[in-house]
């Protein structure tokens, strides 16, 4: 006989009690009935669905795990014996299974009333866009809350909170509108082309579309298990990352290249360079975890190696092969892609190193936030400066590119990056070598 997830069970006992298990269909029926004589019974049941699930269940997803912190109760799970996987889908489901209770009867209701309001549009294909809708909505809620809840045994802002239950709304109004707008359904009255291209290949925009949501469900899941893995203080290999990053390197660029090898190189070089940069701010490293990598490098112990590793040293080494890779070449526009391409990789090392100086600092508070003011500082105000003083030769040693008008012979964009990243290593070890000597 199936185990039920022990997350889920205990939150049917709790959440599912006899008076809300009848209440909630009753109060839903009567709703109905009334919209109905009305003639809008069908969207009225939208919104009912909208608000349990939407509102209220990306709420509570958003929220489930930080309560547990705040009220002292989330150490007591991490000591049992429950798997990560067990965990993510008991959270996920387990804390909105009242909500959702509610929402699909509203969406019973929905498909019984469609039919005699709406002369176009499928019931079916408007209930599927609602429950892909909702499934991501819940799941990037508590996605992004487990994201903020790195490096951070205690959350008592409210400002994360709130960013992530936002951050899950969008994703949700992104699976149900994508949907609907490419099923030509009328309900909205939103249409869309019903054939795509991909990569040159003309593929049928609702199938292209499901397949998008489903993929982008999935990565979320696995974000979800990997995150709960760190928060019970398991560690987690590269390769994760690692296929992430592949696979937007692949998928991204098939949207505007008509399958040219240069542009798809140096497209899918730009995105290992974007990703490289998001996964450095949200990775949480130390001093400490990187001696740890270092010392498990020497004694050739490659499993303690992968687990220590900050992720954006893999994303980075991706980065460099691709850009290489598109170096090969003869074709003047090529070379010009590429040498934009290594003056970006430059300014980035550079920027991951101020990172690292604000991080690695003893006692340092909001480095994340240091650093973009820092580098707001570099990028905007410092070159404006130079402009207006009429000093253009040094504005541009502080920006990685200058385009339209780039001119491929001048190396000067891409040097600067790598100049200014040795500086701000050397100050680097400098100030480590301080804190040691005093230390000592």
């Amino acid at each position: 006989m199936m185990q039920l997830n022990p997350h889920i069970q205990r939150y049917s006992w709790s959440e599912l009690t006899p008076h809300r298990l009848v209440m909630m269909p009753l109060v839903i029926s009567v709703i109905a009935y009334i919209a109905f004589q009305f003639h809008f019974a069908s969207h009225m049941m939208s919104t009912i669905y909208l608000v349990l699930i939407g509102l209220w269940g990306g709420r509570r997803a958003c929220e489930v795990v930080i309560e547990e912190i705040q009220e002292n109760t989330w150490d007591f799970q991490r000591l049992s014996s429950v798997t990560p996987w067990n965990l993510s889908w008991g959270k996920l489901l387990g804390s909105t299974i009242f909500m959702w209770y509610g929402g699909l009867c509203a969406l019973a209701i929905f498909v019984l009333v469609f039919p005699m309001e709406e002369a176009t549009g499928s019931a079916l294909q408007i209930v599927g866009a609602y429950v892909m809708g909702g499934l991501l909505c819940h799941v990037g809620s508590l996605f992004f809350s487990l994201v903020q809840l790195q490096g951070r045994p205690h959350v008592k802002a409210r400002f994360g909170v709130n960013a992530a239950y936002i951050g899950g709304l969008i994703l949700g109004a992104y699976g149900a509108s994508t949907i609907l707008a490419i099923d030509h359904t009328e309900f909205w009255g939103i249409k869309a082309a019903p054939m795509m291209s991909w990569y040159g290949v003309t593929l049928s925009s609702v199938i292209f579309a499901n397949i998008t949501t489903l993929l982008l469900l999935m990565w979320l899941l696995l974000g979800i298990y990997c995150l709960l893995r760190l928060q019970l203080r398991m560690h987690n290999t590269p390769w994760y990352w690692l296929a992430f990053l592949i696979f937007c390197m692949v998928y991204f660029p098939g949207f505007y290249t008509a399958g040219e090898a240069p542009v798809l190189l140096s497209s899918a070089a730009f995105i290992a360079l974007s990703w490289t940069y998001v996964i450095a701010f949200m990775d949480v490293w130390d001093g400490i975890r990187y001696r740890k990598c270092l010392n498990a490098w020497k004694e050739n112990a490659k499993a303690t190696f992968l687990y220590a590793v900050p992720r954006w040293i893999p994303s980075l080494c991706v980065c460099l092969v691709v850009t290489v890779i598109s170096l090969i070449g003869h074709q003047e526009d090529q070379q010009t892609r590429s040498l934009i391409l290594l003056s970006m990789l430059g300014f980035m090392l550079r920027d991951i190193a101020i990172l690292h100086y604000f991080r690695l600092t003893p006692n340092g508070r909001s480095p994340a936030i240091v650093t973009l003011f820092y580098l707001f500082v570099l990028y905007a105000i410092v070159p404006s400066l130079f402009g207006v003083l009429h000093m253009g030769g040094i504005a541009k040693l502080f920006i990685p590119l200058k385009l339209p008008n780039f001119i491929s012979t001048d190396m000067t964009p891409v040097v600067s990056g790598y100049i200014q990243a040795i500086l701000v290593v050397v100050g680097i070890i400098r100030k480590w070598r301080q804190y040691w000597q005093k230390a000592q």
